[in-house]
């Protein structure tokens, strides 16, 4: 899965699942992050990027501070980083997750390898607001859909913004 706000120029993926944090940090693997990186690679080529610009997001403060905050950028994700590298992606970090939305933000980056849902989705809506996407890649046709979910809740209040729809379907037509 592929989020992001097309038209800000927004895009990031999770390497882990919908899950309490405590889990996403159990399940972090050197797979999950070369799966999700490669897919956010292949979204963004689809897209018309060549050779995107990616960040590994770091997942303690600061990237753990060289280990005095934690050691899974070193022991995890610096090699899996690496072996990206070496496989042709253009992918740098880990970094401090919240420098590397800023950088993003700036066109630094094509987009973001985020480690775990708040990563990911705290930054994309404070940024984008409401107009986020969800894209389903890796299946043999186009998926897109408001990033929000159907927002029940919403809609019944009369709070509807019709923005994430919109930009979903001018996403799923600009893939088709």
């Amino acid at each position: 899965m592929i989020l992001g706000v097309p038209s800000r120029g927004l895009w990031c993926a999770i390497a882990t699942r919908h899950v309490p944090l405590k889990e996403a940090v159990r399940d972090l693997s050197a797979r999950n992050i070369a799966s999700c990186a490669r897919a956010l690679d292949g979204a963004l080529s689809l897209l018309g990027r060549v050779k995107p610009r990616l960040a590994l997001c770091g997942l303690n403060p600061h990237a753990g501070e060289g280990g005095l905050i934690g050691v899974e950028e070193r022991v995890l994700l610096s090699p899996a980083a690496a072996r990206l590298r070496r496989e042709g992606l253009r992918l740098e970090g880990p970094l401090p997750a919240d420098s590397a939305w800023r950088l993003h933000a700036e066109g630094a980056y094509d987009g973001l390898v985020c480690l775990y849902h708040d990563q990911a989705l705290i930054p994309l809506k404070a940024l984008g607001g409401l107009a986020g996407v969800n894209w389903t890649v890796g299946i043999p046709f186009v998926r897109t859909s408001p990033a929000h979910g159907t927002a029940y809740e919403a809609a019944a209040a009369g709070r509807f913004d019709p923005e994430a729809t919109i930009e979903a379907a001018r996403l799923a037509a600009r893939l088709i």
